[in-house]
Formats: structure tokens, C-alpha cells, sequence
């Protein structure tokens, strides 16, 4: 499992989190799985980083 934390614009915030918060962690199977997120999503997206085996991987850099 893979620890990852995304960052919504604050216009699209709401439709992500039930609270509005720019901020949310999720658990996901792979990295394939974040990054296909992140493509799917990039519009909405100011950042995503990732926990992987301890250490922190900005996934937005590089993602178009």
C-alpha cells in the first residue's frame, strides 16, 4: 500500500473532500494507481506526494 496526499485548487476542493479541505490522504494498491489519478485529475491537482518505502515522492513534477 501506498500513502499518497494530494492537493486540490480551492475551487475544485469540495469535490474531493467532504469538508473542503485542499488536502487528502489516500491509501492506494501502486504508484500506477496515483499517477493514473493524477493524469485523470491534473487540472485539479496543485500537487501530490507519496510515501514510498519511507521515503517522500512528489508525483506532479513530470505529470502533463
Amino acid at each position: 500500500m501506498i500513502i499518497a496526499r494530494f492537493q486540490f485548487t480551492a475551487e475544485s476542493a469540495d469535490q474531493f473532500s467532504e469538508t473542503g479541505s485542499i488536502f487528502v490522504e489516500q491509501m492506494l494498491d501502486s504508484t500506477d494507481e496515483v499517477i493514473e489519478f493524477c493524469e485523470e485529475f491534473g487540472d485539479s491537482l496543485v500537487d501530490c506526494t507519496v510515501n514510498v518505502n519511507g521515503k517522500i515522492i512528489s508525483l506532479m513534477h513530470g505529470v502533463s
